[in-house]
């Protein structure tokens, strides 16, 4: 049944997909103006609102809401996310961990308290772990006793590898950004068959590209029972859920084993709790031997490099000079998410600009189109020592022109304790160096570590710090030479082309290898692996 607002509400999403932002918030205010004593209509006008970064608009209607409906859980479900996203974590964290407890079987907000974890300073794996493995027993709780599989061998003699992902980021995201080169990979072969079982309603570029490599299933609006009964009656041979614990995932549906192989990779970076046949690591981001391994209730699956490979899309622009060169400056920047951000990194950042002198960081996400947020963060870098006029803090754009905003920074500072992934992707392939520090022992195991992973991938080691000082230290010394600057910049690129993080070809070897080593004695092994 359709809402009495959803005309308002359809026209506010349209304007925010054409970045027609007067428009949008005309549409929201029209849809306040009429509905906004409805809970309901509060709640969906903040759905829209978050994504796009407009956090203070959110919290406000998501604390009207609340006054209207004490009871609900959703309005606060939501109105921790606002927190998460703006300098607010340990906030967040302790809403979540409370929703928690006051709904013994909900699952939404322990799944949203693990992401919470993830971003958090001195969380250890055993923590998430054990979170994850509270929201794993309510799962297997609520679950119906089945039809066991069948114990039929899953692959036929002369027929291909059924080989399905489940996701809602089948679209321009670093989820699909990085299975897509896979993917392709393994549609070129004539003993592997792919399905892809699609939780979200966005279909962009990318999806189509995706839709081409095998069988597409627009599973959104299904029950847990009727997306398992659909991915069964498909008798693939492996299914890899690749969102864990993040916004839109499906992961509840593997407790009904679905398929024979069940295994986890890509989206989400710690245990999602569930007992999977494997998740699919790589040495660097979880040493073995090591707190970070023994804190994955599923057997690791060992890739033997990475665990991603990297292509840049076609917009990419060309490098350019280092902007100080020009300027008699040094730009340090990140893009990545406000969620990322905390108080100890925060505070490693005020001490590089303040070591480097006439400095100045440049911020860019989604979150900082919020007033709210940039006021809090100049109060607290201001706090640190940095003056305000040193913060460059700038707002969403589309990713072209994100991309092209990397030729205004010289130098890359990653995130910690949870690195950037495609973003610092994106920055390396651009020419920027990139001082990242490695975590240890940290809820975010895989996150913690992407940047020491992606920098020893490309030959770049002394980037990598084990410590804020160390972390200062690297910064200051890039700093101290633009020459060096200039030569890393136009030198990058085909340093990284050259490296395994660019190799398909070799990732996607690796990756099936690593797959049909894991698949039920006596099935039979279709790949030839060299």
């Amino acid at each position: 049944m359709a809402r009495p607002w959803q005309a308002e509400l359809e026209r506010a999403r349209q304007a925010a997909s054409l970045a027609d932002w007067s428009a949008f918030q005309e549409e929201i205010d029209r849809l306040l103006a009429r509905w906004g004593n409805h809970s309901d209509a509060l709640l969906d006008a903040s759905a829209l609102l978050l994504p796009i970064g407009e956090l203070s608009q959110a919290e406000a209607l998501l604390q009207w809401c609340h006054q209207l409906e004490p009871q609900a859980a959703a309005p606060l479900q939501n109105l921790a996310n606002t927190w998460l996203q703006s300098l607010r974590q340990q906030q967040a964290m302790q809403l979540y961990t409370n929703l928690a407890e006051h709904q013994p079987q909900a699952l939404q907000p322990l799944a949203n308290a693990l992401m919470a974890l993830g971003y958090g300073i001195d969380q250890p794996a055993q923590a998430s772990r054990q979170l994850a493995q509270r929201w794993a027993q309510r799962v297997l709780a609520g679950v119906q006793p089945g039809r066991p599989l069948e114990p039929e061998p899953v692959l036929q003699p002369g027929q291909p590898l059924r080989l399905g992902f489940l996701s809602a980021d089948f679209c321009q995201h670093p989820v699909g950004l990085f299975l897509l080169p896979l993917a392709e990979a393994l549609a070129a072969r004539p003993d592997v068959e792919l399905w892809f079982y699609c939780n979200s309603p966005r279909h962009d570029w990318l999806s189509e590209q995706l839709q081409r490599c095998g069988h597409w299933c627009s599973v959104r609006g299904l029950s847990d029972q009727a997306l398992a009964a659909r991915i069964r009656s498909d008798k693939l041979a492996v299914l890899v859920e690749l969102g864990g614990h993040t916004a839109g995932s499906r992961l509840a549906v593997l407790a009904q084993r679905p398929a024979p192989l069940q295994l986890s990779w890509l989206g989400y970076w710690a245990t999602t709790g569930l007992p999977l046949d494997g998740v699919l690591v790589d040495p660097l981001e979880v040493p073995p031997g090591t707190p970070e391994a023994s804190s994955f209730v599923e057997p690791l699956l060992w890739l033997p490099k990475t665990r991603w490979v990297y292509r840049p899309v076609l917009w990419m622009p060309e490098v350019v000079d280092p902007p100080c060169l020009q300027r008699g400056w040094i730009t340090f920047g990140s893009f990545n998410s406000a969620a990322k951000w905390n108080g100890p990194l925060l505070r490693c950042w005020a001490a590089v600009l303040k070591a480097v002198p006439g400095s100045r960081l440049r911020l860019k996400n989604y979150q900082l189109r919020d007033p709210g947020l940039r006021q809090r963060l100049r109060q607290l870098m201001d706090a640190e020592g940095v003056a305000p006029e040193r913060l460059e803090l700038e707002g969403p754009s589309f990713h072209q022109d994100l991309l092209a905003a990397y030729g205004a920074i010289d130098i890359a500072l990653d995130c910690f304790p949870f690195n950037g992934g495609l973003t610092s992707c994106e920055a390396l392939w651009l020419g920027l160096p990139m001082v990242s520090l490695a975590g240890r022992d940290q809820a975010a195991v895989m996150a913690a570590r992407q940047g020491l992973a992606l920098l020893e991938l490309i030959g770049r080691p002394q980037w990598i710090a084990t410590s804020v000082d160390q972390y200062v230290t690297i910064a200051t010394t890039l700093a101290a030479n633009p020459q060096a600057l200039q030569e890393i910049r136009h030198s990058q690129r085909q340093r990284i082309g050259a490296s395994v993080l660019c190799d398909e070809q070799g990732f996607a070897d690796a990756w099936l290898g690593a797959v049909v080593q894991r698949l039920p004695s006596g099935s039979r092994k279709p790949i030839e692996l060299s």
